[in-house]
């Protein structure tokens, strides 16, 4: 008993066989409130809420330390004061429960109850924040890919409309006829470049911007680049002096994204140098790394924001009305992604800034020799080759059609899938080049339908498309299409590709 009597964090009690309590230890005073003079005689059942006693759980608890020799218990017990306790207890038989009664021990637990509800209730939240967030990324992402959708097709139809009004015979008559759609053609490009920007922040910022490497030689990639913002310069004043290395300098890159790299950084330097400026492209080999700089002589950068100039949404006081503060965050996320670095250099404001990019070479086998040959002249006439075009928006295809059609091609246009699916039944073409989201049956089907036939079944095709996430361009390629191209495209770029995709025809036969 003086055992007992010494054990003051446990409560240990002795009933006899109905369930009246015979002895008390001072841990049990200690937990439960009772003095001992006060709960001896007592039925154990005080101890137990009272919906438990409704239940029959005192009875049941001793019925089971009787039948099986021991009754483990977590639940709440109730203080002499009315409050309640979580408590760990066991009851057992003393040898024959029927002559002896039973000791009963056990333990308060409140505090860890309160902490792994605690936990629990965190996790709990925690997890339902997670999804929550989770389903507005989903949400935000779905928005963003729509919304890129639905501004790309208006976009494709005034750029391809200011290169038709550049091409006409009129256009040459008139200089404010070629002004105006050269501004036209000027403020296009920069609205789908800002589209895709927004696309690439979403998907930046959730960790969701995917490369695809392949060898490929570097030097080709910024001249392409350089290449197509040399009207806008020319337009401004601005004099570009280029010096790119004649070694190939291959790199294991995204094209596209490599592309976007130096695209970003040119139109940053045309953005902020004056008409009149210069701004220097250098393109070399360093060690083993290929060297991009790109140095203007315009309106510079303070020392103190130099440092943050790759940050999201960052942009210096001088910078209003220049963008969103997103270009050369995404050209750092982008030159990352390919193990490089970037660094900005500046001397203050008014004395320009210089962009290095350092992407890492890797060693020129036979095959990326092979690649690195000169892909020749972008531009070619279309003449003698029959397209079909399948755009359901009949502005778009109207346009596509007078574009191609300047460039000398036959074109054949349809509105619907199934209208091309049995157009390409009768008649066989050189290309088709179709929009994915068509009413009815998507672009993807059709392909495979058209395919399915003999007349076009070897026909290459190009996606047309305001889609242009990494997972439509890998649905695209699943249904057949060589090319993904998405809206508003460089005329340029369209050419090439068409010439690619028939070169390619050509070559199979």
């Amino acid at each position: 008993m003086a055992v007992l009597d010494s054990v003051r964090d446990y409560a240990i009690l002795t009933t006899d066989p109905s369930g009246k309590i015979e002895a008390w230890n001072p841990g049990a005073r200690k937990i439960f409130g009772y003095e001992e003079s006060e709960i001896l005689g007592k039925d154990i059942s005080i101890l137990f809420t009272p919906e438990d006693r409704v239940a029959g759980i005192p009875e049941q608890e001793l019925r089971t330390a009787r039948e099986t020799g021991r009754a483990e218990d977590d639940r709440w017990q109730l203080r002499k004061d009315g409050t309640r306790f979580f408590a760990s207890g066991i009851a057992s038989p003393l040898e024959d429960a029927k002559r002896f009664g039973y000791v009963k021990v056990l333990r308060d637990l409140t505090a860890q109850k309160f902490d792994v509800e605690r936990k629990e209730e965190l996790l709990a939240s925690e997890r339902i924040n997670r999804a929550a967030a989770e389903e507005g990324n989903r949400l935000k992402d779905e928005f963003l890919a729509m919304l890129s959708h639905e501004l790309r097709n208006p976009l494709a139809l005034m750029l391809m409309q200011a290169e038709i009004l550049l091409r006409v015979p009129e256009a040459k008559k008139s200089e404010r006829l070629k002004h105006a759609a050269k501004i036209i053609h000027e403020m296009v490009r920069a609205q789908a470049q800002l589209v895709e920007d927004m696309v690439d922040v979403s998907r930046a910022r959730t960790g969701k911007l995917a490369i695809d490497r392949k060898l490929l030689p570097l030097t080709f990639v910024i001249a392409d680049s350089i290449g197509a913002l040399r009207r806008e310069a020319q337009d401004k004043k601005i004099a570009l002096d280029v010096q790119i290395d004649d070694a190939p300098l291959i790199v294991e890159a995204d094209p596209v994204r490599v592309r976007q790299i130096a695209w970003n950084l040119l139109a940053n330097s045309l953005k902020f140098t004056p008409s009149g400026g210069t701004i220097r492209v250098r393109l070399g080999r360093e060690g083993p790394n290929a060297r991009l700089d790109i140095e203007d002589t315009g309106q510079g950068i303070a020392p103190d924001v130099v440092p943050h100039v790759f940050e999201w949404f960052r942009r210096s006081p001088g910078q209003q009305g220049h963008g969103m503060g997103i270009g050369l965050a995404l050209v750092r996320q982008l030159v990352e992604l390919h193990d490089g670095r970037v660094e900005a250099f500046s001397e203050g404001e008014g004395k320009g800034a210089r962009f290095t990019v350092w992407l890492p070479l890797q060693i020129a086998d036979e095959a990326a020799e092979r690649q690195s040959a000169s892909p020749g002249t972008l531009r070619m006439a279309l003449g003698g080759l029959h397209l079909l075009v399948v755009d359901d928006t009949s502005a778009n295809a109207d346009a596509l059609n007078d574009l191609l059609a300047l460039e000398g091609a036959t074109v054949t246009v349809e509105a619907s899938a199934a209208d091309a699916i049995r157009r390409a039944e009768r008649e066989p073409f050189d290309l088709i080049i179709s929009d994915i989201a068509l009413p009815e049956m998507d672009g993807y089907a059709m392909l495979k339908a058209i395919r399915a036939g003999k007349t076009n079944a070897r026909t290459p095709a190009i996606a047309y498309t305001g889609f242009g996430s990494r997972g439509d361009l890998e649905r695209a390629r699943d249904a057949g299409f060589e090319f993904h191209l998405t809206k508003p495209v460089d005329v340029d770029r369209l050419m090439e590709v068409i010439r690619s995709a028939t070169s390619r025809d050509e070559a199979a036969d």
